[in-house]
C-alpha cells in the first residue's frame, strides 16, 4: 500500500466509518486498538479484554501504594487514563504499565512506599526480578526524567508483573527547560480505575502533558531507532482532541504559557492533522498559529546540539517498517554511541 491510499483509508475509516481490512496488519503494527476496533478485526475484542484483565491486574497490585501515596502530590498518566479520555474507555490502549508524575522532591517517599509494599527496582529476566546496579540507577536519574521502574511479580498470567514508571517532569530528561512541577500537580483530579481511586492530571494539563510525551517519542534519536513513531501517537493525540472539544483552551493557552511549550503542542497538533485532515484540528492550529516553529517542524530534535532535518517526507517515516534505515543517513558518530549506550543501559 501507498502511503497516500493508507492516509486515505485512515481518514474514510475514522470520519465516514467506511472500513478496510487491508490496514489491520499496519494497524496491529502500530499498535492502533481503537481503530481496529473501528475496522471490525476479528481479533480485536480478545486483545481489548486482555488490556482489561491486565490493566486490572496492575491497578489491583497497586491499590496500597495508591492509598498511601494520596497525600502526596502526584498523577496517574498515559495508560488507561489517557484511554479513557481520548477512547472513552480505559481499555483501549495495550499498556505493558502504570505511568505516575511527582516532583523530585517526593522521590524518597515514594521509593520507601513502592518498597514497603514488595516493590522493587530492577528488570525482568527469564530468572525473575533482577535489582538495578547502583550504576544503572544514576543512569536512570541522570539521562532520563524517570526513575528505574518498580517492579512486583503478580499472580495474574496474563500479567505476570507490574511495572510501575515513575516520572519526574513533563519534558524528557535532555531538555534544558526546567518545569515547575508544583504547577503541574496543582491540576490534579481524581478518577477511579478498575474500582481503585487514584490522582491525574485535569483535562487540559493532561493533554500538554500527552503532547510533550509524544514529541518525545517522535523526536528521540534512541526511541525512534527502536521504532517508536506510531500512528497510535496521532490517534491519541486526534481523539484527545475531538472527544473533548469542550476543553478551556483559554487555560491550555496559559499552561503552556506558563511552562513555555506551546511550539511542541502545535508541532504535535500539525503532524496529527498531517494524517486526519480534520476541520477541528484545522481551527485549532489557526489560533495556535503564534506558536508555529518551521525550524521544529523540519527537523528531529530533542535538543539543539542534536537537531538533524529529514530527508524523507513525514508519511514516509511514519508508515516505513524500518526507520533505523532512514535515520542512518542523518546519524553521526554521537549519536550511534548514544544509541548504544541506551540499549545496554535501559
Amino acid at each position: 500500500m501507498n502511503h497516500d491510499f493508507i492516509l486515505e483509508k485512515i481518514q474514510k475509516l475514522v470520519k465516514e466509518n467506511i472500513s478496510c481490512p487491508e490496514l489491520i496488519p499496519l494497524l496491529e503494527r502500530h499498535k492502533c486498538l481503537y481503530l481496529r476496533h473501528l475496522t471490525g478485526d476479528a481479533k480485536v475484542n480478545m486483545d481489548i479484554q486482555l488490556a482489561k484483565a491486565a490493566a486490572a491486574t496492575r491497578y489491583q497490585v497497586c491499590a496500597p501504594v495508591f492509598a498511601e501515596i494520596h497525600q502526596i502530590p502526584y498523577a496517574a498518566i498515559k495508560g488507561a487514563v489517557l484511554s479513557q479520555d481520548a477512547y472513552g474507555s480505559p481499555f483501549f490502549r495495550a499498556s505493558g504499565d502504570i505511568d505516575t508524575l511527582t516532583s523530585r522532591e517526593y522521590v524518597d517517599v515514594i521509593k520507601s512506599i513502592f518498597q514497603k509494599h514488595g516493590f522493587i527496582q530492577g528488570k525482568v529476566t527469564d530468572g525473575g526480578i533482577v535489582p538495578y546496579s547502583r550504576k544503572e540507577l544514576l543512569f536512570q536519574t541522570a539521562m532520563s526524567h524517570q526513575t528505574a521502574p518498580f517492579i512486583k511479580k503478580a499472580s495474574n498470567p496474563l500479567c505476570p508483573y507490574v511495572n510501575v514508571d515513575v516520572n519526574l517532569d513533563i519534558m524528557w530528561g535532555e531538555s534544558a527547560q526546567n518545569t515547575d512541577m508544583e504547577y503541574v500537580l496543582s491540576h490534579s483530579i481524581e478518577m477511579e480505575i478498575a474500582g481503585i481511586t487514584v490522582k491525574r492530571l485535569a483535562p487540559e494539563m493532561a493533554f500538554l502533558s500527552l503532547c510533550l510525551h509524544h514529541y518525545k517519542d517522535m523526536n528521540s534519536i534512541y526511541l525512534l531507532y527502536e521504532g517508536s513513531l506510531r500512528l497510535s501517537l496521532f490517534c491519541d493525540i486526534y481523539y484527545y482532541t475531538v472527544r473533548n472539544l469542550h476543553l478551556d483552551w483559554k487555560l491550555l493557552r496559559q499552561h503552556s504559557e506558563a511552562l513555555s511549550v506551546g511550539s511542541y503542542l502545535y508541532y504535535c497538533l500539525y503532524y496529527t492533522n498531517q494524517i486526519f485532515d480534520d476541520p477541528s484540528l484545522t481551527n485549532l492550529l489557526k489560533m495556535w498559529e503564534v506558536y508555529r516553529d518551521d525550524h521544529l517542524l523540519g527537523s528531529l530534535r530533542l535538543t539543539d546540539a542534536e537537531r538533524k532535518t529529514w530527508s524523507v517526507p513525514f508519511p514516509e517515516r511514519l508508515f516505513t517498517e524500518n526507520i533505523s534505515k532512514l535515520m542512518d543517513g542523518i546519524l553521526d558518530d554521537a549519536d550511534r554511541k548514544k544509541i548504544a549506550l541506551n540499549k545496554c543501559l535501559m
